[in-house]
């Protein structure tokens, strides 16, 4: 009996031991790589002025209105707010840390230099250098035009690669090198699912990604302990990653989160 009890508190002891190391590890790597991570899906004036008092930088969804000429900040499907993206980026007082990666969710032949025009007359209305800000689009082949005028460009990889049948990814991977080498973007983005796959196939490229979470001490099922040791490793793994530029994390905001 006594030495059931002795066992029961040993496991107790290394149960605590092992929670505490888990929320250092965590703690430790999102310090470490702080530089690196971005909030993930800014989309409203209120989130943007709350993260803004942490954080430098940011991802924001837009999507051209071809009638107006103006940018819509919004994530479709959701309902768009009506709100323009120099209104937007009015909500604080940007200065020469801050950084936008702008998901541009409708970029095509027909908006290509509406949308370029748009974007540079905010810059120079607002003084934001070129190199504040990431154009990313699933069609890279329309990035050109802001490429070719200093602003850096990611192209946003074709989702769920890694839920290809085996014999299907290679030839996936050789379309999209091929998009690469015709169209030249700065980065490539994709969602962190598909991170061993690019890097197998795109080993060398500058990468972003996304989303993790800010951890927050919680108690963890024993169970799923050797999961969480896991996320963290993964989580060290992409942050530690010299091509890996940029990591973004999800943030609840108090108001405005979309």
């Amino acid at each position: 009996m006594k030495f059931f009890i002795i066992t029961i508190k040993t496991v107790i002891f290394l149960y605590i031991i092992t929670l505490i190391f888990i929320n250092g590890l965590h703690k430790y790597i999102e310090a470490k790589y702080i530089d690196k991570i971005w909030i993930h899906r800014v989309d409203s004036k209120e989130k943007l002025i709350e993260v803004n008092t942490i954080f430098d930088k940011y991802e924001v969804d837009v999507v051209f209105q071809s009638k107006n000429k103006l940018f819509d900040v919004n994530h479709p499907p959701a309902k768009s707010i009506n709100l323009n993206l120099l209104d937007y980026f009015k909500a604080i007082k940007i200065n020469n840390k801050n950084m936008f990666w702008l998901d541009f969710k409708n970029l095509s032949s027909e908006n290509k230099q509406y949308a370029y025009n748009r974007i540079d007359t905010i810059c120079k209305k607002l003084k934001i250098k070129h190199k504040q800000l990431i154009i990313e689009s699933t069609n890279p082949k329309h990035l050109a035009i802001f490429r070719e005028n200093g602003y850096m460009t990611s192209y946003y990889l074709p989702a769920h690669i890694n839920k290809l049948k085996v014999n299907l990814v290679a030839t996936k991977f050789e379309v999209i090198n091929q998009m690469i080498i015709d169209t030249k973007p700065n980065f490539i983005s994709a969602d962190s699912v598909d991170y061993s796959l690019i890097k197998e196939h795109l080993h060398k490229l500058k990468m972003l990604t996304w989303s993790f979470q800010f951890y927050k001490f919680r108690i963890i099922n024993p169970k799923v302990l050797i999961s969480e040791l896991k996320n963290v490793y993964f989580k060290n793994k992409i942050l530690s990653d010299k091509n890996v530029k940029v990591v973004l994390f999800q943030y609840k905001s108090k108001n405005g989160d979309r």
